[in-house]
């Protein structure tokens, strides 16, 4: 393997395709910092005519297109800053590629890409939006503890063996709804901004979902609900209760959005009414089973509620109505009592008939709040066993 130092040594290994100028860059190992802008503004990767079995690149910087053809050998780039647009659309990789600890600050192209071996983005760094279109990973792809600071989506997209994200991080959002996943995921310690995951509603407008998850490099909110739902059950394959716990609030937080969303759209037929009460018991009674202390204050507010209406339904609470007398004190007992009592899903309702209901009122909202009080226990229940 060639030993280049310097733009000299590069040079003589270089074959130029008169007329374009493309430099056609054979088996080298470059171990110094090479600035290509003013001596090669177009560089092309291909099978080259030698039989070699790797091309490495180490500590380069690129100014300008770097094109990924059809290539047979190992491809390696290491501790390289990209500056400009990484091209490997239709390119067919038999052999190994390795991008481990770069820098991609321009454009990527991976639409239509097939990767016949190991595809390796350990530790790399996605400035702009990233989009893999119709990518197939046939082999073992890693993206651990990369950092996407746009958007990054898997468009029909194929993982056809083991996809590795550990400590990845995205500091936008995530689209794996769309992905073909016949392979596993491996997935560890993600690292996300849930509040700078923005996306788009769609409503039933198929053409601009197309367009938002090919060209712009956009979500859609029905594929954050989606995507969430996948990494949840993925987690929860893998054991991981905390996570998948986590993934679940997510999920429900984006499709409440979406059935907000919904409610507001003309073109969408279904009620979603039903849905949207739904989600918000769960949010404001244990936020989605991560806050055992919503849950404990949704049932003690319940509780006083309805233990009010229960009282006021009665012929003895108006009867002992009197502005102009002092406050008995004496009376606050008997109310914890009640409160108390009221707190027991399955309490007596004896204690009603003393009061004189008035039109069997007290009994209705007695029974609603036994169903809300035991609602709440439950969901306090469920909010502690997050980490069973």
């Amino acid at each position: 393997m060639e030993d280049i130092k310097n733009i000299e040594d590069l040079n003589s290994e270089l074959t130029y395709d008169l007329g374009t100028n493309y430099g056609h860059l054979g088996e080298c190992l470059l171990k110094k910092t090479i600035l290509f802008e003013l001596k090669i503004p177009y560089l092309i990767i291909e099978k080259s005519i030698a039989k070699t079995k790797s091309v490495s690149f180490f500590s380069c910087k690129f100014y300008d297109t770097v094109k990924l053809e059809r290539n047979e050998e190992n491809i390696t780039f290491e501790d390289c800053i990209f500056y400009s647009k990484v091209d490997a659309f239709n390119t067919v990789f038999k052999g190994k590629v390795r991008f481990r600890n770069c820098e991609f600050k321009g454009e990527t192209s991976f639409s239509n890409t097939r990767f016949n071996g190991l595809a390796d983005f350990w530790n790399c760094t996605f400035s702009k939006p990233t989009t893999f279109y119709k990518t197939d990973f046939n082999e073992t792809v890693v993206f651990s503890g990369a950092t996407f600071k746009e958007n990054l989506l898997f468009t029909y997209s194929l993982f056809g063996n083991k996809a590795i994200f550990g400590r990845t991080n995205f500091d936008k959002g995530v689209d794996i709804s769309q992905a073909i996943l016949s392979g596993d995921l491996q997935l560890f310690d993600l690292k996300f901004n849930f509040n700078n995951y923005d996306t788009e509603y769609i409503g039933l407008d198929n053409s601009k979902f197309q367009n938002l998850i090919i060209k712009e490099h956009k979500i859609p909110l029905i594929n954050k609900v989606a995507t969430f739902q996948i990494l949840r059950n993925q987690f929860s394959k893998q054991g991981n209760h905390i996570d998948e716990v986590l993934m679940q609030r997510e999920e429900k937080k984006a499709f409440s959005l979406l059935t907000k969303r919904r409610r507001k759209d003309k073109s969408w037929s279904e009620s979603v009414v039903g849905d949207r009460f739904i989600l918000w018991l769960n949010r404001w009674s244990n936020n989605y089973k991560n806050d055992f202390r919503r849950g404990i204050i949704f049932t003690l507010i319940t509780a006083i509620l309805f233990l009010f209406l229960t009282i006021v339904s009665t012929s003895s609470f108006w009867n002992g109505i009197c502005l102009e007398c002092p406050i008995d004190w004496s009376k606050a007992g008997v109310i914890v009592k009640l409160f108390v009592n009221f707190l027991n899903p399955v309490h007596k309702i004896d204690y009603l008939d003393k009061l004189g209901p008035i039109w069997g009122l007290s009994y209705i909202f007695d029974f609603i709040g036994r169903i809300a009080v035991g609602y709440g226990v439950y969901q306090t229940i469920q909010a502690f066993r997050k980490f069973r």
